[in-house]
């Protein structure tokens, strides 16, 4: 199968699976459940970013806007996102079943939802974008800030008081500096440098991220496993979860985005 027959398949089984995965909130809000037949009866902040990034497309600007909406309204004081929020608008900040967590608020909640307004943003252009950044960036300041760094700058997850890590493992209790939440924590760093240098032009929040993103690149080595040639997930002693298959599948989503690209 060539490159073109190949996108036009995955095209036509992507609109199928989105469509599986609608589901309308009372407010009319348009959801996208993770699973394309309707047993998780709810809005996913990393799903949801996938689906933005590799088939938004199809999606449509409209509901990517109204999606990103529903997330940042379920914001809590704190400054943490939901993991989900329920058609009902009701929030969930942790993996695990409703009202039995298995760990405080997930780690990738913000990382995620800035994956989903930097790929918004690029679909509906600067003009449209910089008024919606000047308004929702204070509240990704605050999503990103709650996240627990180490004295170095990776993201790092207290054996004491454990929240719930990258969504792929979020039922594993990984502790300590954490590898695959750190390389999301710097993807929406220099993400969110990149938006308030092109859209608000503030040089100073700008490059406060490039140094978050920097802490990351500098110290990830730290987690490198010579023994293994690996990266370990976590730094908790005895763990042999490594990080070179850790990237969630969404192939035939991705896929698509491949094949449109070459």
């Amino acid at each position: 199968m060539d490159k073109r027959k190949a996108y036009e398949t995955l095209t036509k089984l992507s609109a199928e699976l989105l469509r599986g995965c609608e589901k309308t909130a009372p407010d009319g809000t348009v959801l996208f459940t993770p699973d394309g037949v309707g047993n998780y009866d709810a809005l996913w902040v990393r799903d949801f970013a996938y689906m933005t990034e590799y088939v938004g497309d199809l999606m449509g600007e409209k509901a990517i806007g109204d999606c990103i909406r529903f997330i940042l309204r379920g914001q809590r004081a704190d400054g943490w996102f939901p993991d989900r929020v329920e058609a009902s608008g009701e929030t969930v900040y942790a993996a695990g079943a409703k009202g039995s967590p298995v760990g405080l608020a997930n780690l990738d909640n913000t990382p995620f939802l800035v994956f989903a307004v930097s790929a918004y943003f690029e679909m509906i252009g600067k003009k449209r974008a910089q008024p919606l950044f000047r308004v929702w960036c204070a509240a990704l300041d605050r999503g990103m800030a709650c996240i627990p760094l180490s004295e170095e700058g990776l993201v790092y997850n207290d054996a004491a008081a454990p929240h719930s890590p990258y969504g792929f493992t979020d039922t594993v209790c990984k502790t300590g500096r954490v590898f695959m939440e750190s390389v999301l924590f710097w993807r929406a760093a220099k993400q969110m440098a990149r938006l308030y240098d092109t859209l608000l032009q503030k040089e100073e929040a700008a490059a406060a991220y490039e140094q978050k993103a920097r802490c990351v690149e500098e110290n990830i080595h730290k987690l490198w496993d010579a023994q293994a040639e690996a990266l370990r997930r976590t730094e908790t002693a005895g763990s042999t979860m490594y990080g070179a298959c850790c990237m969630r599948g969404l192939s035939g989503f991705r896929w698509r985005k491949v094949c449109a690209a070459a």
